[in-house]
């Protein structure tokens, strides 16, 4: 949310370029603890049962790819970082994880922060008015639900 916030001071294409390199930083550190304590951890929450069918999972190499893109495109909008970790458990290659993380965050984040963009910007009043006009009832609708009073 603080990209967000930023856009009307850095601009769209700043203040995404800054959200998509905390992403490559997530990535790396993420998939490395995964790789490295990734089953310890998942001992301490889930049964035996169930972290021998994660052990069992492969993901086919050469899906690898367009399995990393699919499932971060997938978390992109809940917890992007369980699918960061998950990639260095299933012991997807970095690279091939990496290539399909950045596209999936482009192929959302852009739009995401272009348009975003377009709400604040001067340029295309219009347009920023028609986005308010939807965004402040949406917002206003929906605070109750994650905000007390």
């Amino acid at each position: 949310m603080f990209n967000l916030a930023v856009i009307p001071f850095l601009g769209w294409q700043l203040a995404y370029l800054s959200d998509l390199t905390g992403t490559i930083i997530g990535v790396l550190i993420d998939y490395s603890l995964a790789k490295k304590w990734g089953y310890k951890l998942l001992d301490k929450i889930f049964d035996e049962d169930t972290v021998n069918k994660i052990k069992n999972l492969k993901v086919k190499t050469h899906r690898q790819t367009e399995f990393s893109f699919m499932m971060t495109l997938s978390s992109r909008l809940l917890l992007t970082e369980i699918s960061y970790y998950a990639a260095g458990l299933l012991k997807i290659n970095f690279w091939k994880f990496l290539a399909g993380a950045i596209g999936s965050h482009l192929l959302l984040g852009v739009p995401g922060y272009y348009f975003t963009g377009v709400l604040f910007s001067t340029k295309t009043i219009y347009l920023g008015v028609i986005g308010w006009i939807v965004l402040i009832p949406l917002l206003l609708k929906i605070k109750n639900r994650y905000f007390e009073n």
